[in-house]
Protein backbone atom coordinates (compact mmCIF):
# COMPACT_ATOMS: atom_id res chain seq x y z
CA UNK A 1 0.00 0.00 0.00
CA UNK A 2 1.12 3.43 -0.67
CA UNK A 3 1.95 6.14 1.77
CA UNK A 4 -0.22 8.94 0.80
CA UNK A 5 1.59 11.84 2.37
CA UNK A 6 5.00 11.11 0.86
CA UNK A 7 3.63 10.53 -2.89
CA UNK A 8 3.43 13.84 -3.78
CA UNK A 9 7.61 14.56 -2.27
CA UNK A 10 8.74 11.59 -4.00
CA UNK A 11 7.29 13.27 -7.34
CA UNK A 12 8.12 17.07 -6.56
CA UNK A 13 12.07 15.77 -5.64
CA UNK A 14 12.00 13.03 -9.12
CA UNK A 15 10.96 16.56 -11.16
CA UNK A 16 13.18 18.32 -9.89
CA UNK A 17 15.52 15.64 -10.44
CA UNK A 18 15.43 14.87 -14.25
CA UNK A 19 14.82 18.49 -14.75
CA UNK A 20 18.05 19.22 -13.16
CA UNK A 21 19.62 16.07 -14.81
CA UNK A 22 18.37 16.95 -17.93
CA UNK A 23 19.19 20.35 -18.44
CA UNK A 24 22.84 19.10 -17.14
CA UNK A 25 22.86 16.48 -20.36
CA UNK A 26 21.73 19.00 -23.26
CA UNK A 27 24.42 21.17 -22.04
CA UNK A 28 27.19 18.98 -22.42
CA UNK A 29 26.30 18.06 -25.65
CA UNK A 30 24.05 15.34 -24.81
CA UNK A 31 26.54 12.09 -25.02
CA UNK A 32 29.31 10.66 -22.85
CA UNK A 33 32.30 12.45 -23.17
CA UNK A 34 34.59 9.12 -22.87
CA UNK A 35 32.46 6.61 -24.97
CA UNK A 36 29.75 9.30 -26.92
CA UNK A 37 26.67 7.16 -26.12
CA UNK A 38 23.69 9.36 -26.37
CA UNK A 39 22.16 10.40 -22.42
CA UNK A 40 18.99 12.10 -23.53
CA UNK A 41 17.11 9.21 -25.38
CA UNK A 42 14.81 7.53 -23.02
CA UNK A 43 14.02 7.85 -18.93
CA UNK A 44 16.38 4.89 -18.92
CA UNK A 45 19.33 6.83 -20.65
CA UNK A 46 18.80 9.96 -18.45
CA UNK A 47 18.47 8.01 -15.84
CA UNK A 48 21.92 6.17 -16.23
CA UNK A 49 23.73 9.70 -16.88
CA UNK A 50 25.78 10.64 -14.03
CA UNK A 51 28.19 13.51 -13.23
CA UNK A 52 31.85 12.40 -13.22
CA UNK A 53 34.82 14.02 -11.71
CA UNK A 54 37.73 14.32 -14.02
CA UNK A 55 40.06 14.77 -10.94
CA UNK A 56 38.01 13.08 -8.31
CA UNK A 57 36.30 14.72 -4.86
CA UNK A 58 38.79 12.86 -2.62
CA UNK A 59 41.99 13.68 -4.48
CA UNK A 60 41.03 17.46 -2.97
CA UNK A 61 39.52 18.95 -6.25
CA UNK A 62 36.88 21.57 -5.38
CA UNK A 63 33.03 20.19 -5.95
CA UNK A 64 31.85 22.76 -7.94
CA UNK A 65 28.36 22.12 -10.30
CA UNK A 66 30.34 23.41 -13.27
CA UNK A 67 33.76 23.78 -14.63
CA UNK A 68 36.39 22.08 -16.06
CA UNK A 69 36.88 18.95 -13.50
CA UNK A 70 33.02 18.18 -13.94
CA UNK A 71 32.09 16.25 -17.16
CA UNK A 72 28.54 14.75 -18.47
CA UNK A 73 29.31 10.34 -18.59
CA UNK A 74 27.35 7.43 -18.76
CA UNK A 75 27.25 4.97 -16.03
CA UNK A 76 29.58 2.34 -17.06
CA UNK A 77 32.41 4.85 -17.94
CA UNK A 78 32.13 6.32 -14.62
CA UNK A 79 32.14 2.74 -12.81
CA UNK A 80 34.71 2.24 -14.60
CA UNK A 81 36.77 5.27 -14.52
CA UNK A 82 36.16 4.83 -10.26
CA UNK A 83 38.19 7.00 -8.38
CA UNK A 84 40.96 7.43 -10.63
CA UNK A 85 42.78 11.13 -11.26
CA UNK A 86 43.08 11.83 -15.12
CA UNK A 87 44.37 14.58 -16.33
CA UNK A 88 42.92 14.95 -19.44
CA UNK A 89 39.80 13.39 -21.29
CA UNK A 90 42.16 11.53 -23.56
CA UNK A 91 43.79 9.73 -20.47
CA UNK A 92 40.36 9.35 -19.16
CA UNK A 93 39.53 7.50 -21.97
CA UNK A 94 42.93 5.25 -21.74
CA UNK A 95 42.02 4.72 -17.97
CA UNK A 96 38.42 3.30 -18.97
CA UNK A 97 39.42 1.07 -21.89
CA UNK A 98 42.08 -0.56 -19.96
CA UNK A 99 39.19 -1.39 -17.25
CA UNK A 100 36.98 -2.53 -19.66
CA UNK A 101 39.52 -4.88 -21.50
CA UNK A 102 40.25 -6.21 -18.20
CA UNK A 103 36.48 -5.99 -17.19
CA UNK A 104 35.91 -8.50 -20.23
CA UNK A 105 38.34 -10.80 -19.74
CA UNK A 106 37.58 -11.17 -15.62
CA UNK A 107 33.87 -11.55 -16.78
CA UNK A 108 35.19 -14.59 -19.17
CA UNK A 109 36.69 -16.02 -16.41
CA UNK A 110 33.80 -15.84 -14.35
CA UNK A 111 31.17 -16.90 -16.99
CA UNK A 112 33.17 -19.94 -18.00
CA UNK A 113 33.78 -20.83 -14.04
CA UNK A 114 30.11 -20.26 -13.47
CA UNK A 115 29.29 -22.75 -16.33
CA UNK A 116 31.27 -25.58 -14.79
CA UNK A 117 29.54 -24.86 -11.67
CA UNK A 118 26.05 -25.73 -13.45
CA UNK A 119 24.95 -29.18 -13.21
CA UNK A 120 25.39 -31.04 -16.47
CA UNK A 121 21.59 -30.73 -18.41
CA UNK A 122 20.49 -34.66 -18.51
CA UNK A 123 19.25 -35.99 -21.96
CA UNK A 124 15.85 -37.17 -22.07
CA UNK A 125 17.48 -40.67 -22.86
CA UNK A 126 19.02 -40.47 -19.96
CA UNK A 127 15.63 -40.63 -17.97
CA UNK A 128 14.32 -43.67 -19.25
Amino acid sequence: MCDVYTLPDFTVRVRRSLRRKLRFILENGGKCCYCDRSLHEDLDTVLLASVDHLVPLAAGKPNHARGPNVKLSCMACNLLKSSASAYSIDHARRIIQQRRTLCKFWLAIVTAEQQCLLPAPVSREAER
